[in-house]
């Protein structure tokens, strides 16, 4: 829960990026072993792993104590609780028990109880104790079945004696809407570790053999009937129906693959539910679909104030497509950047007319993103190319008309969210992504996007969904 906090402390401050329009799992340090002592539900870290108990011998023996119970997101090899809380948020996975023990001896009867509500869980009170003297033991329960949701208590026995019990729950997140739903789709020639395109375009040239389509989605039942619908020029050439499977809400893709290049032409996907279609894009491969771009590029130096110069070329010299794609946009649409001693809090915005929703997106003036002097002063080049890069997805956003025009939304900003992270690492900062999101940004920069999106729907709590 202290990582949860310190996320939305780093959001809030980020909203830094108050932008126009203003996205989880945790790593696992342990695998769990010995599941034969529980159900299918239900795994557990044993205390005969050394690598998940700390031992040590006792100057004296003495009845046998186990400590207090505590709840958390995850457990490390050497016996950190991970996140501790007794209050977890609808969609959490797992949930681990961690308690220490001392004078404990091999052979002993014990055992654990778990209940939900008033009804037995899990009922394992006739175990034989095999951990030893002292250490520390963790047991995870786990939704993949049977989601968890309300209130959970592990009661632990030594004998038939009820020695030691704890509580938690899982409550249920509010949302303005409980039907399901999938968001605007996103085209791109690569996904994110967080399931967002790499590369969003409509157009693509001829050649390409892959296009990814990424989307959001909510309240959508294990069990509910879905089904995606390729065409192409208006025919079908691809198909899936199958139930959901994935509950909860987040982010997903699908993509569209031939290996000998996709034949060019207009293609559009269709998302069903139930039946009916839920969400519809179009991109092109080999053809104009919209046009609409500037026939001559502007010049970066016209563009760019001159000191946010070495933050921009940090972006246009990137090896990353989606950085120099953004940075290619300052010029091609052209979008100024320009630094400002008046705006207040935030480190960079995206400003741009909102009475002019009205037009087509490819005819929108290009606004313009600003710098904060004095947040520029105070931050490492690579933060402040990064912010650029979040504003610059926002311009990107508005300038193709992806999603609502005239306000923010929580998919908006989870990828704007996911470009900064992504920046950070790209440019080798991955210890400033890990310490501005923590919880979010793993060891091998893999990005929790579950995570990511509860966080931002905490801070961005006026916005809708998509």
């Amino acid at each position: 829960m202290q990582k949860r906090l310190l996320l939305i402390i780093s959001i809030l401050v980020l909203t830094g990026f108050a932008c126009q329009f203003v996205s989880g799992k945790i790593p696992r340090n342990t695998q769990p072993v010995d599941p034969t002592s529980a159900p299918i539900s239900t795994s557990s870290t044993h205390a005969s792993t050394p690598t998940h108990i700390s031992t040590s011998t006792p100057e004296s023996a003495g009845e046998p104590v186990f400590s207090k119970i505590t709840f958390c997101m995850d457990v490390t090899d050497d016996g950190d609780c991970i996140e501790p809380t007794n209050s977890f948020l609808n969609g959490t996975e797992t949930v681990w028990a961690y308690f220490t023990y001392q004078d404990t001896q091999n052979g002993m009867d014990w055992g654990r109880l778990w209940e939900r509500g008033d009804e037995v869980y899990i009922d394992a009170r006739d175990e034989t104790w095999e951990g030893g003297e002292s250490g520390w033991l963790a047991y995870s329960l786990s939704g993949e079945e049977d989601p968890l949701m309300g209130d959970y208590t592990l009661t632990l026995y030594i004998g038939e004696e009820a020695v030691q019990t704890g509580s938690f729950e899982v409550e249920q997140m509010e949302s303005a809407s409980s039907e399901p739903a999938f968001g605007p789709i996103s085209f791109g020639s690569g996904i994110t570790d967080a399931k967002t395109a790499i590369d969003v375009n409509t157009q693509f040239n001829s050649g390409i053999t892959r296009v990814y389509a990424s989307f959001p989605y909510t309240h959508i039942d294990p069990e509910l009937q879905w089904s995606r619908e390729w065409l192409r020029n208006d025919e079908v050439i691809d198909q899936y129906e199958g139930d959901w499977g994935t509950p909860a809400e987040g982010v997903t893709y699908v993509y569209l693959n031939d290996d000998l290049g996709l034949a060019p032409g207009e293609y559009t996907l269709n998302l069903y539910l139930d039946g009916q279609v839920a969400q519809t894009a179009n991109f092109a491969v080999g053809v104009n679909l919209d046009g609409g771009r500037p026939a001559v590029p502007g010049d970066p130096a016209e563009l760019v104030d001159p000191e946010l110069m070495p933050a921009y070329e940090m972006l246009a010299n990137s090896n990353d497509p989606l950085l120099y794609l953004l940075a290619e946009m300052v010029t091609d649409r052209p979008v100024e950047v320009r630094m400002t001693d008046s705006l207040e809090g935030a480190t960079a915005a995206y400003s741009r007319d909102i009475d002019t929703c009205y037009l087509e997106p490819n005819r929108r003036p290009p606004g313009m993103v600003i710098v904060n002097r004095s947040k520029y002063n105070e931050q490492a080049w690579e933060q402040v190319a990064a912010a650029i890069a979040h504003e610059l997805t926002h311009a990107f956003q508005h300038l193709s008309g992806r999603g609502r025009c005239d306000g923010c939304s929580i998919q908006k900003e989870y990828e704007a969210f996911t470009v900064y992270i992504s920046a950070l690492e790209e440019m080798g900062r991955l210890d400033l992504a890990q310490a501005e999101y923590p919880g979010v940004v793993g060891d091998n920069g893999n990005i929790d996007g579950d995570l990511l999106w509860w966080a931002i729907k905490e801070v961005y709590t006026d916005c809708p969904d998509y």
